[in-house]
């Protein structure tokens, strides 16, 4: 049966900090700094997204999206890109080969995730399954990729910004573990052989 949705939403809460420390330790007005390595912002990451990945499986248990194939596959989806994005952040953990042109390539896989959470909140809203302000957290999540890049390129690298885009990390993927560890629990039914399944 795996992990509850409450245990999964605490995942959720433990890793979503983790970006804005990632963006607090790696820069101070738009720069970097040399005494924290990608290695150990790759571990950030790595926790962040973990995080990330418990509240979207949490959701996807309580049929977040409502019970539709295609509503299904999409939270799926967001799971596999959030996972591929993953192995991109464990492979920079390592510190080997990150300059391949196959780790580049799979650096693609943090935008597209980030992005694809449009679509996973949009088919949250429109299943209606959650109540009041939890079945538009996916979406908020969602523009955080396209709202902080226009609030960068309105401002600038700038302390602001940077504070700006930590404090929407934070509020914005909180949320959505609150949403997770407050989704009702699934359905279990037992098959003819007498082994639990989802309904």
């Amino acid at each position: 049966m795996g992990p509850s949705n409450k245990l999964l939403g605490i995942g959720g809460m433990v890793g979503a900090p983790f970006l804005a420390i990632e963006m607090l330790g790696s820069n101070v007005a738009g720069q970097q700094v040399p005494q924290v390595t990608t290695d150990w912002a790759a571990i950030a990451d790595v926790v962040y997204m973990l995080g990330w990945m418990c509240s979207i499986y949490a959701l996807l248990r309580a049929g977040a999206a409502g019970e539709r194939k295609w509503a299904n596959i999409i939270l799926k989806t967001q799971l596999i890109l959030l996972g591929i994005a993953n192995i991109y952040n464990l492979w920079g953990a390592t510190g080997i080969g990150t300059d391949s042109i196959y780790f580049q390539i799979l650096d693609l896989s943090w935008p597209i995730s980030n992005a694809f959470m449009l679509a996973t909140g949009i088919a949250i809203i429109k299943a209606d399954v959650l109540r009041g302000w939890q079945k538009y957290a996916a979406l908020v999540v969602g523009f955080w990729l396209p709202v902080g890049m226009l609030v960068m390129m309105l401002f600038g690298r700038v302390n602001a910004t940077l504070y700006f885009g930590v404090t929407y990390s934070i509020l914005a993927w909180g949320a959505l573990a609150i949403v997770a560890y407050k989704a009702h629990e699934p359905k279990v039914v037992y098959n003819r052989f007498g082994i639990p399944e989802i309904a």
